[in-house]
């Protein structure tokens, strides 16, 4: 059974309910008011006032309210001026149930913002999705980097976090759905940013063996195909600083056995260096626990990677 109260009559474009406090729930509307219930929608309160004295404008479309995951009182409001020649970023936060709100857009590029979301381990880390492609950041909003990589430039509609593989998918306007995965982001901060270098955790991988027939050519033109994420455990890895240096990546056995020497770079920034689970003759390593050490700088930074049994889940 659904409550109205006294929610004024207008198209509502987006809800969402608080996964913390049950009965809480917001709505956005078509033209452009944000409201709360905390009584499951016997009672509604108008957060628009708020919203606008905090610069998000009264009259502007709706595109998204989110509930936050973790805080009852938390939720995010993002607005679209697309239909008043408006190409600002419209972004908001309350911490306080809509009795005040705080624009976290900062350096965002004056395009508009179709879709918010917030990470269920990292509260700090968001993603939005704009005309122009897809921004995170990792301090709650203070400033914005966008995912590059092979992303095309195209307004991003709708993204969500798979719960358990931790990747971001992103739905495109006319350029299909694009996934990564996001695992590294929820374990970085701007404190380690100021590491001169940060090994992060390995993600367990279970190694997957493809068919025979030859990819898609076998089918011509009846499917669509499209990259399988790598058959490899993937090691990250942060540097601050660009410097003429030897990065080298060991993987033993727990009890010391050489089994592979990768190959780094010392760019700045993040490297991904894959394994594909093969030793240094290329033959395939049994399910288990490896040691896997970074040496840079003559530091020694070491951590697990686990091979998984086929078929294995977190």
């Amino acid at each position: 059974m659904f409550g109205r109260g006294n929610i004024q009559h207008c198209t509502i474009t987006t809800v969402s309910e608080s996964p913390v406090t049950p009965g809480v729930i917001w709505v956005g509307t078509d033209d452009g008011r944000v409201q709360v219930t905390k009584t499951h929608g016997a009672t509604w309160t108008d957060a628009t006032p708020a919203i606008a004295n905090a610069g998000g404008p009264a009259d502007r479309w709706v595109t998204r309210v989110v509930a936050s995951g973790q805080d009852a009182g938390t939720a995010y409001v993002a607005k679209s001026g697309y239909r008043h020649d408006d190409g600002k970023p419209y972004l908001l936060k309350t911490t306080d149930c809509g009795a005040t709100w705080t624009s976290i857009a900062a350096n965002l590029p004056d395009k508009g913002i179709n879709v918010v979301v917030e990470d269920a381990t990292n509260t700090k880390l968001l993603f939005v999705g704009t005309d122009t492609g897809v921004f995170a950041t990792i301090d709650g909003g203070g400033r914005w980097v966008r995912l590059k990589g092979n992303m095309p430039n195209v307004p991003v509609h709708d993204l969500v976090i798979h719960p358990r593989e931790r990747d971001l998918v992103a739905g495109t306007f006319g350029r299909a759905m694009w996934i990564t995965d996001i695992s590294i982001l929820e374990q970085l901060d701007e404190a380690q940013l100021g590491e001169d270098v940060r090994v992060f955790n390995i993600r367990p991988r279970a190694r997957f063996h493809t068919s025979g027939w030859g990819g898609y050519d076998f089918y011509g033109d009846r499917y669509t195909p499209t990259d399988n994420e790598p058959n490899a455990i993937a090691i990250t890895y942060y540097l601050r600083e660009k410097k003429d240096r030897a990065i080298a990546i060991t993987i033993t056995d727990l009890s010391g056995q050489p089994v592979r020497t990768l190959t780094a770079t010392s760019r700045q920034g993040l490297t991904t260096v894959l394994w594909n689970m093969r030793n240094q003759a290329g033959r395939d390593q049994p399910a288990g626990n490896y040691r896997v050490t970074v040496e840079v700088d003559g530091r020694t930074i070491t951590g697990i990677a686990t091979i998984r049994h086929l078929g294995a889940r977190d």
